[in-house]
């Protein structure tokens, strides 16, 4: 690990509150030994340059980037790796060595590496379907495709800006409107879902209830050949994973990721093989415990 910078490593977002990642860093920071300590720090645009500005500096060994500043994270750093290059998206920042800040995407190889953990990676599928289109879900659809999967459906809330914004790294996809299932709806199909919706949602709520509500009119009413994964990890069963079961689905929360792409990042900053299992206990312990 390089050994001149700072003793810190920062979630930069806005919510934070939510995020079990400094359990899960921080317990694997102590299991290789590492004199280093992971915040979470909720932040606005200024925030976030400030925060890139401390990195800089050296006073901050590194960062990950979430909601809402994964674009602007990749507009904001000198250089990218090949996979936040083509996603425009950045969730880990690497100091280097002569102070510049590289942008790393560890969303897609950390949402693959979920699925073949659950045994459920099948680029034979019919049909790659996401429920919004944003960095982390740029990012995973572009790994899809590379492992295999066809061109993807965006759902999205407005398909002409998105389509005019994708199109170019994404052939052949459809582009269509968020909202009630469309008819013929495949039904041998990933369906992946990286929307806020439902993020925190707690059962009883009026949240939970539009939520679920949602969820009925976006998925198909036969979902049994079908994988749903969401994005979400907390709570563990979320609207739209509780929605896709109920309808037949085999269904992958998000703690996956969040565990694979995590550790991808932490060997990012500290040159070490990341303790992935004690990396899940942590974060099974922290959702258990919220």
């Amino acid at each position: 690990m390089r050994g001149t910078l700072g003793s810190s490593l920062l979630l930069l977002g806005s919510p934070v509150q939510h995020s079990i990642s400094p359990q899960m860093q921080n317990s694997a920071l102590q299991q290789r030994e590492l004199s280093l300590v992971y915040e979470k720090r909720e932040v606005d645009a200024h925030g976030f340059s400030a925060a890139l500005a401390d990195i800089r500096k050296g006073a901050i060994l590194g960062a990950n980037v979430t909601l809402p500043h994964k674009r602007l994270a990749a507009k904001s750093v000198d250089l990218l790796s090949p996979e936040a290059s083509r996603s425009g998206s950045v969730n880990t920042i690497e100091r280097l060595d002569d102070g510049r800040l590289k942008g790393h995407d560890t969303d897609g190889m950390g949402f693959l590496e979920s699925l073949k953990e659950e045994e459920v990676f099948a680029p034979q599928s019919s049909s790659l379907i996401m429920y919004g289109a944003g960095g982390a879900a740029c990012a995973v659809a572009r790994s899809l495709q590379d492992s295999g999967y066809p061109a993807p459906h965006f759902h999205v809330r407005d398909p002409h800006r998105v389509q005019q914004a994708l199109a170019p790294e994404f052939p052949g996809a459809r582009y269509l409107p968020i909202g009630d299932a469309p008819e013929g709806s495949p039904g041998d199909a990933l369906h992946v879902h990286c929307t806020p919706i439902g993020l925190g949602a707690r059962q009883g709520s009026t949240t939970w209830d539009d939520a679920c509500a949602l969820m009925e009119r976006w998925l198909p009413a036969n979902m049994t050949s079908c994988v749903a994964v969401d994005l979400i990890y907390t709570p563990e069963e979320t609207p739209f994973i509780q929605v896709a079961r109920s309808r037949g689905a085999v269904t992958v929360i998000g703690l996956g990721m969040l565990v694979h792409q995590g550790a991808l990042a932490f060997e990012i900053w500290t040159q070490e093989k990341a303790p992935v299992q004690v990396m899940w206990a942590a974060a099974r312990s922290a959702l258990n415990s919220d």
